[in-house]
């Protein structure tokens, strides 16, 4: 089931399931503000930059919804994996959206509908992946940061 949300229910759930240190200033979904909550918060941080971007931001290569799945996801979920997911242009529309990674096609069909433009743009993405407690996030940069709740022995 694919449904559309506030970003800020996002907010909420990333502030009691990973991000659990107190974010003591006005929060905004960009992914510097993640990158120091996740920092406060003391969770596992990896960047990698992600291979192409630059053609892809100047227009020289396409990327897809396949592309992104291949980068964000690569196989590493349980199809049943419920997904948290925010981009630059639907915060700009007060929207995020969640949905199970099953349906993930059929998201991308519902998130053109609606932002009314090709789903993946050389733009910010932020997806978290509730059942693994990860955030991934596609920075406009061409950057892919994961973030991982530390979990207590």
């Amino acid at each position: 089931m694919i449904k559309t949300i506030d970003p800020t229910e996002v907010k909420n759930i990333l502030e009691q399931e990973i991000l659990t240190s107190k974010w003591n200033k006005p929060f905004r979904f960009l992914p510097k503000e993640l990158y120091d909550w996740a920092l406060l918060s003391e969770c596992t941080i990896s960047d990698n930059k992600i291979e192409k971007w630059e053609d892809f931001e100047f227009g020289r290569i396409d990327f897809d919804e396949n592309d992104f799945r291949d980068l964000v996801f690569n196989n590493e979920y349980a199809e049943s994996t419920e997904v948290l997911f925010i981009s630059g242009e639907s915060l700009s529309k007060g929207k995020a959206f969640s949905f199970n990674l099953s349906d993930y096609e059929q998201f991308v069909t519902y998130y053109e509908n609606i932002i009314v433009m090709s789903f993946f743009q050389p733009d910010d993405y932020i997806v978290y992946l509730r059942e693994y407690k990860e955030v991934k996030i596609i920075r406009q940069d061409g950057k892919l940061v994961k973030i991982n709740k530390v979990v207590s022995a």
